[in-house]
């Protein structure tokens, strides 16, 4: 079964964004890699916003960071297309927004490396890296940036949890 239609499957209609935002990209290749800019954690007007371990769960930090993955796979497919081009994800980097003393932001970015795997099976195995952001004054929970070579890198920064997110991936 395509990528493409497991999405659609699974409820989600992956529409390629607009790629220039007129101070960056949302996405870039360079040669068969695809690397994705942050992303936020909004979908078909929910939007998710705060700092994990005060305003916001676990939880909720899990779904933030699926719905940068989906918004990171609008970017790819400007890039390439389709999403049935993709061989492999890469990597998912996340750096995520918490409060003192929260320290477990794998749990957190493991919505977006859970789903991709969900949605791309073998293909969606990747390398993860987190990063916990302390101290921001954004409400934001955000990045998710990666890696994706048709292969395929995520990355995302859970910041500020409205989650960013970037993808790499080769073609």
């Amino acid at each position: 079964m395509s990528y493409e239609t497991r999405l659609r499957e699974m409820g989600y209609v992956i529409e390629a964004v607009q790629l220039d935002t007129g101070r960056i990209l949302q996405a870039t290749r360079v040669g068969n890699l695809v690397f994705t800019s942050g992303q936020v954690p909004s979908w078909e007007g929910k939007s998710i916003k705060g700092k994990i371990g005060t305003d916001l769960t676990v939880e909720q930090g899990y779904e933030a960071a699926k719905l940068c993955g989906l918004n990171n796979l609008r970017a790819i497919k400007a890039v390439i297309g389709s999403l049935d081009n993709l061989v492999r994800f890469v990597k998912v980097f996340g750096m995520v927004n918490v409060a003192p003393g929260f320290d477990d932001t794998p749990a957190v970015v493991n919505g977006c490396s859970e789903f991709i795997r969900e949605v791309f099976g073998e293909a969606g195995y990747h390398a993860s890296r987190t990063f916990p952001i302390r101290g921001r004054k954004s409400r934001k929970c955000r990045r998710i940036p990666g890696f994706f070579q048709k292969v395929c890198t995520i990355g995302f920064d859970l910041t500020t949890c409205d989650f960013r997110w970037g993808l790499s991936w080769e073609l």
